[in-house]
């Protein structure tokens, strides 16, 4: 009705991939969720100089759990970490799990999981998360969704496949309907860095001294996409 999809046929195709993309994501919902009715979990823990207050919802039992039509990635990932941290902390039970339901990326029919497992420290992660919140407050940080997760992701087993993984999600390239989109054309990244900004603009930048948190290792973006 407003026009973002073709007439006819053409149309219809795709509000068909789309309903049963929909479909796919709700009836394994269903299958986490059953008729169990969510409850919230009131959270209040001091982290060193931060309280950090606030309330988790959609929880099922022992599971934080989320599901949306958005194509799976690592913004959902790294939301349902922190909401699982947070009553972790708040509960001292690590019995709790996170379970998020997304759209696969290479498919519109089809779903995407990632499960998350309680941590035994899950106060001092999150006081660790809160002095990168601080940090970033302060001054913009070579940190992104994609490129730093892209790095941390392969960084276990080979660091130089880890670099150019971090570059090839960094880096937009082309012009026009060809071109392929990537984080540096976030408009929050352009604004600080400018258009099109190479991926040396993160890699070479220097740490502040305050801000080592990995004595080994000089590259901010590094030690932030490893925090």
């Amino acid at each position: 009705r407003r026009g973002a999809l073709p007439p006819g046929e053409l149309g219809r195709q795709i509000l068909s991939d789309i309903a049963a993309g929909v479909g796919v994501i709700a009836k394994a919902a269903r299958g986490h969720t059953g008729d169990k009715q969510s409850d919230s979990v009131d959270v209040s823990v001091q982290l060193g100089d931060v309280r950090l207050r606030g309330t988790v919802n959609d929880l099922y039992e022992k599971t934080v759990f989320s599901a949306s039509y958005s194509r799976l990635s690592t913004k959902h990932r790294i939301s349902a970490w922190v909401r699982l941290l947070a009553v972790v902390a708040a509960t001292g039970d690590t019995d709790w799990n996170a379970i998020t339901l997304g759209r696969a990326a290479d498919d519109a029919r089809a779903a995407r999981r990632a499960t998350h497992s309680a941590p035994e420290d899950a106060a001092q992660l999150l006081r660790q998360l809160t002095d990168v919140r601080a940090a970033g407050l302060r001054e913009p940080l070579p940190l992104g969704l994609r490129t730093s997760a892209a790095y941390a992701e392969n960084s276990t087993w080979n660091l130089d496949e880890a670099r150019q993984k971090a570059r090839e999600e960094w880096t937009s390239n082309g012009r026009g309907s060809y071109r392929k989109i990537r984080e540096n054309d976030d408009s929050a990244i352009r604004t600080v860095y400018g258009d099109d900004a190479p991926f040396s603009t993160w890699w070479d930048a220097p740490a502040p001294t305050d801000e080592l948190w990995t004595p080994d290792e000089p590259s901010p973006f590094v030690q932030l996409a490893l925090r």
